[in-house]
């Protein structure tokens, strides 16, 4: 086994990637969704330790969020519910309009989960005249239907997720975008140890700027279809071997592109507490004439009081229509993928009951890295690339919690990027905490986040921000909760992205009915 692992690092030491024609692809995402489980949680149950900040890239979607998360995505504790009805309202300064609706239940084999956020917000100055009365729209429709016949069950996913901003001056002054991705998952389990996956996906991105007057000035409609067939079997509690095939079309502008990609992976037990996962990728496409990649982990696991990995595998992400929704300013794509190899470890330690703290190193030898350029005379972002370059970066994150009651995270991450680089911060710190007592109802989240500063164009750059947000709900018998959420306490002129910006204090109150 050894010996096959040292002809793989020997054998393959760079991905192979050719010169990349003009061709916009989707962002190709190769794990193996397991869904043999129903998604039951409510979106008030996150559990804290698994929410590592992730603040590589910055979307207008931080600039969208607030009443409309529910919560800070702090919980007291995980907890399946089999049916969960609220709908939640909020009103609050800058003339924010929220609300909140969610459904999901098990009926025989059918599982549902309906919900919906809609939220206006009128005004996102901040001592600056220029962006009075400049409007937040977002209105996000998620659904998933699950049947669970004998040995098969079907799974469809469908949403539509709208986001808007008026402009007061600028030279487009609308812009907004609206996705709609669409999935289909077929599971059928061909003994107790071994189940097929088909899963059919078809995503559309639609971003948009019009003037004054409603004339549409420019338009972007990107649109990702892919079929993705995988098998797994168990063999033992410790071994299994899965390979899937992956195939996307994608069309842009009229012009299409094919890409595919086989996946084997399995794993081994080598010792006592050791592991080894190892698997090759191996795939072609319009864009790159062959690409490919080793996957090896090792894992040391004892007790499970301490559990560490070594990683070396590759990525090779295409632009997507989900990724482009998000970036509403951005209105050029690069033809080129974001290709690197990826050498990495990760560790968990729980050694005591209600303490936790868990890291992670990745260094990242890009082949080709996607950028952000600002054009000031547009007054928005398009893509660049970079040639071949290495970042490294790291996090730490440390936890306790007493369940039902307190718990608390304290998480920071560096990121060693290029000094010139947009919209890339360096450094995030980040404080959550929530405190609770359940037979009362009261419930108290805070979150203290700090970003380094980042470079917003070539001669523009950011200060410090400090972004302190706290949410306090009190439940009325069991239908109602009442609560108050305040976000950017310390009333910072935070603007994530250039000209866009996010305003200063924010109160907001409601009620949440549960039914």
């Amino acid at each position: 086994m050894f010996k096959f692992l040292i002809l793989l690092l020997i054998f393959f030491p760079r991905i192979i990637f050719a010169q990349a024609d003009e061709i916009i692809l989707p962002e190709l995402e190769f794990a193996i969704d397991d869904q043999s489980s129903l998604n039951t949680v409510s979106s008030e149950s996150a559990i804290l330790k698994d929410r590592t900040p992730q603040f590589q890239e910055v979307y207008l979607e931080e600039l969208m969020t607030g009443i409309t998360d529910a919560s800070l995505g702090l919980a007291l504790s995980q907890k399946n519910i089999n049916k969960l009805t609220y709908i939640q309202f909020a009103y609050g300064s800058f003339n924010n309009t929220a609300v909140n609706a969610l459904s999901q239940n098990i009926v025989k084999n059918l599982f549902y989960k309906i919900s919906y956020t809609g939220q206006f917000r009128q005004n996102t100055t901040y001592n600056d005249m220029e962006y009075a009365n400049t409007s937040l729209y977002k209105n996000v429709l998620d659904t998933t239907f699950m049947v669970d016949l004998t040995n098969t069950s079907v799974t469809i996913d469908f949403s539509y997720d709208q986001n808007k901003i008026n402009f007061v001056d600028n030279v487009d002054n609308v812009q907004f975008f609206q996705y709609i991705p669409t999935t289909i998952t077929t599971k059928h389990w061909i003994n107790d140890t071994s189940y097929l996956d088909i899963k059919a996906h078809a995503g559309f991105s639609l971003v948009e700027f019009q003037d004054t007057q409603g004339i549409q000035t420019k338009d972007k409609l990107l649109i990702d279809t892919g079929v993705d067939l995988s098998y797994r079997a168990n063999f033992t509690d410790w071994n299994y071997f899965e390979v899937q095939a992956v195939y996307y079309l994608n069309d842009y502008s009229k012009a299409q592109a094919h890409t595919g990609l086989l996946k084997i992976k399995s794993d081994f037990l080598v010792g006592k507490g050791f592991g080894i996962d190892i698997g090759f990728v191996i795939g072609g496409s319009s864009v790159e004439s062959l690409f490919g990649w080793p996957e090896i982990v090792l894992t040391y696991n004892y007790l499970d009081l301490f559990v560490i990995d070594l990683k070396m595998s590759g990525d090779f992400n295409l632009y997507n229509a989900e990724k482009s929704s998000k970036e509403i300013q951005l209105y050029s794509y690069t033809p080129a993928p974001e290709s690197r190899w990826i050498y990495s470890s990760s560790f968990r330690i729980t050694p005591i009951p209600y303490f936790w703290m868990s890291g992670d190193i990745e260094y990242s030898d890009y082949q080709n890295k996607r950028i952000y350029a600002y054009d000031p005379i547009e007054k928005l972002y398009s893509f660049t690339t970079t040639d071949r370059v290495g970042v490294l970066g790291a996090g730490i994150t440390i936890g306790a919690e007493l369940a039902k009651i307190f718990n608390i995270a304290l998480s920071y991450r560096y990121e060693g990027i290029q000094k010139d680089w947009l919209l890339f911060t360096p450094h995030k710190f980040d404080l959550l905490m929530n405190l609770g007592y359940s037979p009362v109802g009261f419930n108290f989240e805070t979150r203290y986040t700090i970003y380094a500063p980042r470079n917003l164009t070539d001669l523009n750059k950011s200060v410090t921000i400090h972004l302190l947000n706290f949410r306090v709900s009190q439940k009325i018998y069991k239908i109602t909760e009442l609560f108050i959420e305040v976000n950017n306490v310390l009333n910072q002129n935070i603007q994530f992205i250039s000209g866009t910006y996010y305003g200063g204090i924010q109160a907001n109150g409601g009620v949440k009915l549960n039914f």
